[in-house]
């Protein structure tokens, strides 16, 4: 039986407004390789340069890029840039053993009158996916109430999954239980969600309601039911104080299986994600 649940899952950071971003950058998704000023200290009135690169480092192709330049306003600092919008930045290539592709942009700014040192930053956007597909062995019944006997819980192991600033893992957990009225097999399978990149998720139009929210889609060979929503009437999530969330359901077998046989549970989150990196410069 396959079975399908849409979630939407609060990620780690929880920012409020004009928050910035730890000084870190993502390594699961796109880099920040640079974000520098041409020059450390300037005259008012003086041209600069902010130059900004960026790689894919993470196993997912990225698109719908975007660029944004805060800490100085842009009409105080008369900024231009060819940072466009772009449609991908493809990621690291393991068979042709070559590395994800990178972009380079620069704004072009004049320094205001006042003196002070400013903190450009960079933001970076972009929407990326997070997969895991993992395969549970099914025994018979007998060996499978021999599991529930000793507390052990059937095996399992990893098809595939993605590099990714935000994780999610699938675990089998205890107890096992057998039903020999039902001749069925219950057990718990956690779906634990983290963002393991220095940087914010978000849906939709990503406005700072929507930041450190994903939407999880998981497809299962086995029944599941009675998973722990704790959803609002949006079905939001929230992580567990801010930085991790896990989603335990109980999944069901009420087929008596002779052989041994594979069962894939397989979760897909989409989300944007962006990372910030700051410099600093002095008008003098």
């Amino acid at each position: 039986m396959k079975t399908q649940i849409i979630l939407l899952a609060l990620t780690l950071i929880v920012l409020s407004s004009g928050c910035l971003l730890p000084q870190q950058v993502s390594t699961n998704g796109i880099v920040i390789e640079e974000f520098s000023s041409s020059l450390s200290e300037i005259s008012p009135g003086e041209q600069v340069q902010f130059r900004l690169k960026i790689r894919n480092s993470g196993s997912v192709q990225a698109e719908n890029i975007k660029f944004e330049l805060f800490g100085v306003s842009y009409g105080d600092w008369m900024c231009t840039t060819d940072c466009a919008k772009m449609d991908y930045l493809r990621a690291p290539d393991p068979e042709s053993n070559t590395e994800g592709e990178t972009r380079e942009c620069i704004w072009d700014c004049i320094a205001p009158e006042l003196k002070t040192t400013y903190s450009p930053g960079a933001r970076v956007w972009y929407d990326y996916k997070t997969n895991i597909i993992r395969s549970i062995t099914v025994v018979s019944h007998d060996e499978l109430q021999r599991l529930a006997d000793k507390g052990e819980t059937l095996a399992s192991e990893s098809i595939s999954s993605t590099t990714s600033p935000v994780s999610v893992d699938v675990q089998i957990k205890t107890p096992l239980k057998y039903w020999p009225e039902k001749n069925e097999i219950t057990f718990p399978i956690a779906f634990k969600i983290d963002n393991t990149g220095n940087g914010v998720a978000c849906i939709e139009n990503c406005e700072e309601r929507d930041w450190n929210y994903i939407i999880l889609y998981i497809t299962s060979e086995l029944e599941l039911s009675d998973c722990e929503l704790k959803a609002n009437s949006e079905n939001k999530i929230q992580l567990w104080e801010g930085n991790t969330r896990t989603i335990t359901c109980n999944a069901k077998i009420n087929e008596r299986a002779t052989i041994q046989t594979k069962k894939t549970i397989d979760a897909m989150a989409e989300y944007t994600y962006f990372t910030d990196k700051i410099t600093s410069v002095k008008v003098a």
